[in-house]
């Protein structure tokens, strides 16, 4: 509107200052000019004239003349003043005035020149008249003189009577004419002069410039002729622009009062129809209600609204509150901001609203409009939404859950609470960006976490990711970080969505039941090898128990000067070796054979130094850390010193060339379950007190491919080694319920750890009986039972040569039948335990069926204890270990037939 109005304003004034300009220009100025020109030059020549009648005396005064100059000087000023506002006129103004100055001043001139004049020429006839008289002698020529006066008076261009008169002077002169030559003289001095006035009044140039005045004045006044012309098209052109304008603006006026009125019908429709409640309050009382207010209120009808102070629908706690807002609305013009309130029906019930407050004017006055949305479901949802949000706080909380959210545009990162507790950041510390969070990452995942996650946008594959996060004190957490992105209609990644658990607890227990499965596995693998290793060291021990039999009987039966005795020695030595290898296979299953007593571990290191240190290379040195009273440990000595010879010498040749330490070390700890599993064993040992034996090296260590296979029987890193070594230590250890624990650097050393428990009962230490080999014979009949043709025939001939008779059994149903057919003959049984059919323990209890005094003596590649615990308290009488020499059989059969040893069992 205020555009339209100083539009409106500027093309009334231009109209205006047009319209003054139209009217300034006035049509009869040029008459007025030229009138005054055309008078100027008529007086110009008038004025000329009278002089002109004036000297040649048809004139007698100069009345006319004085008049016409001064109407003549008169109109020169007023053509000056009229027109000296335009500088176009301005040299011919003042050529004009200069001209009529120059008249004015020759006319002075000449009515000054020509009253002297004047009077000599109307006094010279008569003076003639009185001269002629006295002098009649000079009548002639006073009468030329007066009539050439006379007539140079009227012709003054006359050359030839002014000379006449010049000598009449001379001649008045002469004759002493004063009078008369003082009149000549003032004729010839004044009558050039007064000629000269007039020539100045005619050649002034008064009527020219007059009329250059009028011609520049009629270019000046045709160009105003045009440029009032030109005046008076733009008047006209604005005067209907401007009711153009009027007219245009009239319509719009009278369609936006036609729109308004469709305006107010909508906003009205708009206010009957809107959800929100929409009042209007003036003085504190409500002045409209739209029908969605009326029934906020519980109202059937206006009148019970209208009128009614706004007050009364707030609740009570609040009036004060909204009576200063309502104050603020109204008398200091300041909008209220959205407000959450109660607000009262007209029945008293209470509901929630969210209340907005507009003002403005209205019909003079301040109003306000006030705005009401019902948001009590929406205020109910919020407190649900709160308490489900709680509640998944303390689910994420439980589950060690957390949610997070990254716009990809601002690179901005929001958590939830339980993230920031995962990441143990407070949020004011936090960055809130990617980077942020990549730098909490474990620097060794960063990479892969980054990479996974610009994968995940590039090529929208899945980001399902396990990483690690590292705290300054050195702790790491495990978690597991999901999400989705949310792309823009053209691709383009906006938003991720994600989620981080806290999965720490369960890596740990992945890992332990990963260690577990791999410690099953290798338990497994080497209860298999154990198996095998055991069961080819019963074949061998059988196959031996033939050789070593067959060269000892070999070596009674040919003469003590033999050479081929010293060939049954060698046999006899290699048979030994063989042995002893078979031992420590079965060592390793776990089979060997134990004679237990309580053992000081210290104490049996202190007995060993001697034997370890001549063991060792001279560029290796010992160093012993033994503890002292140590508790004892249920062990066999013999096989302990076995695993300290073992690992002394893999620790030797760990060394090598160069110079190096091995240490040994003894004590006692307190292992509990988490420190077991860590350990080297097949069983679930208990938490408790163990003893143990620490070797240690600054060897060339092992890496992980190695110790996963230190154990197997066979493998060896050394090109001499047979790889029986560290598995005859793993299985004694077995043997004893203990443990194994390893510690490997590779170019540091390694550590070995082998711990045993802590005895529960004291053992007396058994001292093995010198017995004497006797060589004697007896009778009866002993039935050999053994699967093996070749061990049968060696106990065979081995028992004759004692002096026995023998039976002999494959299998142990074959004994049994024979038993049965001479039981009454055969005094004892030698029997195999592993054997096809029926094995030697089933056989031993249907022995002891037929005769339950039956003297059965068991013989096995397999260690006694092994053997025999299968025979506990059932009447075994002996044990016989293959494979065996002549001597042990001896002893064994000579023990059993004693008179006060009926069995061993």
């Amino acid at each position: 509107m205020k555009v339209h109005v100083l539009l409106i304003t500027c093309l009334g004034m231009l109209l205006v200052m047009q319209l003054i300009n139209v009217q300034r220009f006035d049509a009869n100025e040029p008459h007025n000019i030229h009138y005054m020109l055309e008078r100027l030059e008529h007086l110009d020549a008038q004025s000329e004239q009278n002089m002109l009648q004036v000297y040649s005396r048809n004139l007698f005064n100069y009345d006319l003349m004085s008049r016409d100059l001064a109407e003549l000087n008169s109109l020169s000023r007023e053509l000056t003043l009229q027109l000296s506002n335009n500088s176009e006129f301005d040299d011919h103004l003042v050529a004009l005035k200069t001209s009529a100055q120059i008249q004015l001043q020759g006319a002075s001139d000449f009515k000054a020149s020509y009253a002297i004049l004047s009077n000599s020429l109307r006094y010279i006839p008569t003076l003639v008249s009185q001269l002629q008289a006295d002098y009649p002698e000079h009548y002639q020529w006073l009468t030329e003189l007066n009539r050439d006066v006379f007539q140079w008076s009227i012709y003054p261009n006359d050359q030839d009577a002014k000379a006449r008169i010049q000598r009449g002077l001379n001649r008045t002169k002469a004759l002493g004419l004063k009078k008369l030559h003082r009149h000549l003289q003032v004729i010839l001095n004044y009558s050039p002069q007064v000629i000269d006035a007039i020539n100045t009044v005619v050649t002034c140039g008064t009527a020219e410039n007059a009329r250059e005045l009028s011609a520049a004045y009629d270019r000046y006044f045709a160009a105003r002729v045009e440029e009032n012309k030109r005046n008076q098209y733009l008047l006209a052109a604005l005067a209907i622009v401007l009711l153009l304008y009027l007219l245009l603006l009239l319509i719009a006026r009278q369609r936006a009062a036609l729109q308004l009125s469709e305006s107010e019908n909508r906003f009205q429709l708009l206010f009957d129809l809107i959800p929100d409640g929409v009042g209007i309050h003036r003085d504190g009382r409500w002045v409209y209600c739209n029908p969605a207010m009326l029934m906020m209120f519980g109202a059937q009808a206006e009148d019970e609204v209208i009128g009614t102070p706004v007050i009364e629908r707030v609740h009570l706690d609040l009036r004060d509150q909204v009576s200063e807002r309502i104050r603020k609305e109204v008398d200091d013009a300041l909008p209220a901001p959205l407000m959450l309130q109660g607000i009262l029906r007209l029945d008293g019930s209470e509901f929630k609203a969210e209340v907005q407050g507009i003002p403005f004017r209205d019909q003079g006055s301040m109003a306000a409009m006030t705005v009401i949305r019902d948001v009590t479901k929406r205020v109910e949802a919020e407190h649900e939404a709160r308490k489900m949000q709680q509640h998944l706080l303390a689910a994420q909380s439980v589950a060690h859950v957390g949610s997070w959210q990254l716009d990809l545009t601002s690179n901005e990162l929001w958590w939830s609470d339980e993230v920031y507790r995962i990441f143990e950041i407070e949020q004011t510390e936090f960055g809130a960006s990617y980077e942020a969070f990549v730098a909490t990452i474990h620097p060794d995942d960063r990479e892969r976490v980054s990479s996974a996650y610009a994968r995940h946008l590039e090529q929208s594959v899945g980001y399902d990711v396990r990483h690690r996060l590292l705290f300054d004190d050195g702790r790491i957490k495990y978690v597991r970080e999901r999400c989705e992105t949310e792309c823009d209609a053209e691709g383009r990644p906006l938003t991720s969505i994600g989620t981080v658990q806290e999965i720490t607890e369960q890596v740990v227990e992945e890992q332990k039941k990963l260690l577990q499965q791999e410690k099953m596995e290798h338990v497994q693998r080497l209860e298999s090898l154990g198996i095998l290793a055991g069961g080819i060291a019963h074949d061998f021990n059988n196959i031996l128990t033939a050789v070593m039999g067959n060269a000892a009987l070999a070596g009674r039966n040919i003469d003590e000067a033999s050479p081929a005795r010293e060939f049954l020695a060698r046999i006899e030595t290699s048979t030994q070796r063989a042995s002893d290898l078979c031992k420590q296979m079965l060592a390793y299953s776990g089979k060997g054979k134990f004679v237990v007593q309580a053992v000081d571990l210290s104490h049996l290191v202190e007995e060993m130094t001697r034997l370890m240190e001549v063991s060792i290379e001279k560029n290796v040195v010992i160093k012993y850390h033994l503890a002292e009273n140590l508790p004892a440990v249920e062990a066999d000595a013999a096989q302990l010193q076995q695993i300290i010879l073992n690992l002394i010498t893999n620790a030797n040749e760990a060394i090598g060339s160069k110079s190096g330490v091995i240490s040994f070390a003894t004590g006692v700890m307190h292992a509990d379950r988490s420190y077991l599993s860590q350990t080297i064993t097949d069983q679930e040992l208990p938490e408790g007190r163990y003893v143990f034996i620490e070797v240690s090296d600054t060897g060339c260590g092992m890496d992980a491919a190695v110790m996963h296979k230190i154990f197997d029987p066979f493998f060896t890193t050394k090109f001499t080694g047979r790889g029986l070594g560290m598995s005859a230590v793993l299985g004694i250890v077995r043997g004893h319920q203990g443990a194994l624990r390893i510690y490997s650097e590779v170019g540091k050393g390694t550590t070995f750890k082998v711990l045993l428990p802590v005895s529960s009962q004291d053992y007396a230490l058994q001292q093995a009986s010198q017995v004497e080999t006797k060589y004697w014979h007896s009778g009866g009949t002993i039935l050999v039972v053994d699967d093996e043709e070749t061990v049968r025939e060696v106990a065979i001939m081995l028992l004759e040569e004692m002096g026995f008779k023998t039976l002999s059994a494959v299998d142990g149903l074959d004994a049994l039948q024979i038993y049965r057919k001479h039981q009454s003959e055969i005094v004892a049984v030698l029997l195999d335990m592993t054997m096809p059919k029926m094995d030697g323990k089933e056989c031993f209890r249907e022995l002891r069926r037929i005769n339950p005094d039956v003297k059965v003596m068991l013989s096995s590649g397999y260690n006694e204890q092994d053997a025999t615990s299968r025979f506990v308290g059932q009447g075994l009488a002996g044990f016989l270990q293959k494979p065996y020499a002549p001597e042990a059989l001896h002893e064994k059969i000579g023990n059993l037939f004693e008179e006060d040893s009926d069995h061993l069992q």
